[in-house]
């Protein structure tokens, strides 16, 4: 890497610290029902900016996680559904529909992956879906 991009890097990423810095706390709200709305109409990408800055505001909030990753997984993308779905479900271990859609990103995930990999994701996926029942 050359040392101009590590600079801008480097710019960049104090300028998203300031700006976390300069804003109210509760500037905005985190609006779940609007975000499930967004879901349910298929409009991700603006129910997917609205969950990362409540997730901005409160990165513990697992119902934000776990919509995150059901907004990832209508847009067929399998490797952010697995990570926020992975996030909320170690946020709330007992939530059934957490483990649920986690074993079903999981699978997504195994579908497309190598041969060698997926014996591992089938387990993920055994695992994810044998904690839904459990709860």
């Amino acid at each position: 890497m050359t040392p101009r991009l590590v600079r801008w890097r480097s710019l960049a990423r104090f300028g998203v610290v300031l700006a976390l810095l300069a804003a109210p706390a509760d500037a905005r709200p985190c609006r779940l029902q609007d975000a499930e709305a967004l879901l349910e109409a298929r409009k991700t990408r603006e129910a997917r900016q609205l969950l990362e800055d409540c997730l901005a505001g409160d990165p513990r909030d697992g119902k934000a996680a776990y919509f995150l990753g059901r907004a990832h997984w209508l847009d067929r993308n399998q490797d952010g559904a697995v990570r926020w779905l992975e996030r909320a479900a170690a946020l709330e271990p007992g939530n059934s529909d957490y483990q649920l859609w986690l074993g079903r990103a999981y699978g997504a995930q195994a579908i497309r992956a190598n041969v060698l990999k997926q014996p591992a994701l089938a387990r993920k996926v055994r695992r994810a879906f044998e904690r839904s029942v459990e709860n």
